[in-house]
């Protein structure tokens, strides 16, 4: 097992809470492994989607490390995802859904992007101008605006439908695992209601599940027939 660090770490580990990152050097010399290990169980462990407890917990449980570097580990994931920040300070209700998926990150960031790629898993009749500032619609009746494009990384859009109030944001995160799969996060901010967080965690819990299917076969499973899947009707 992983000794506790010594205290020029402790002064590095405390520094998390002001976004500042601990060197790999430390990580490793503390644990064992590096971040990407650690981002890589943690992502496979839908980290993303669990409290602060319960990532802590969970690894304190199953991968031989103590409980600082538990906390440690913890704290710097969420940090470096967004979670800290979000779970603090925003404000009404947020909803994340992720998933790691077989394919290139270029097909990944495609199917957001190219507004005929995202009408043959997601939706229909597309349409969207693909820059800040530039609005997207669909023939489900949802619009909204792009806030946010870094390439191949993250997008920040706006999220308007007739079924939840306005004002909440939708971030999505891209990344290259090491071992050549791309790992998809999403996030749902700013809902006004914890009815909208539920309702949206089960409809993009099957966009994403869509996704997955899509880019790995080029299959596609409509929202019923995924609700009767996972209820286990069929």
């Amino acid at each position: 097992m992983a000794t506790n660090p010594s205290p020029a770490s402790q002064e590095t580990y405390d520094a998390t809470s002001e976004g500042k990152r601990l060197s790999e050097e430390s990580v490793i010399k503390g644990t064992g492994f590096g971040w990407a290990h650690w981002f890589n169980i943690l992502d496979d462990f839908s980290a993303k989607e669990k409290s602060h407890k319960e990532i802590a917990a969970w690894l304190l449980a199953n991968h031989n490390i103590t409980q600082w570097w538990a906390q440690g580990v913890t704290t710097h994931y969420e940090l470096e995802h967004g979670l800290r920040e979000f779970r603090q300070r925003s404000k009404g209700y947020g909803t994340s859904v992720s998933r790691t998926i077989s394919t290139t990150l270029q097909k990944a960031w495609d199917a957001w992007a190219d507004p005929k790629v995202l009408s043959q898993w997601f939706t229909t009749n597309a349409e969207q101008e693909f820059v800040v500032g530039g609005r997207y619609s669909n023939g489900d009746g949802d619009s909204g605006m792009y806030k946010c494009i870094t390439p191949l990384k993250h997008i920040r859009f706006t999220w308007e439908s007739k079924h939840h109030e306005q004002g909440s944001d939708v971030v999505l995160e891209f990344r290259e695992r090491d071992d050549g799969k791309v790992r998809i996060e999403l996030t749902h901010e700013k809902l006004k209601s914890k009815k909208d967080a539920d309702d949206l965690k089960e409809g993009w819990s099957w966009a994403m599940d869509c996704l997955k299917l899509y880019l790995e076969t080029g299959s596609k499973i409509q929202f019923e027939e995924w609700q009767f899947q996972k209820a286990g009707k069929i």
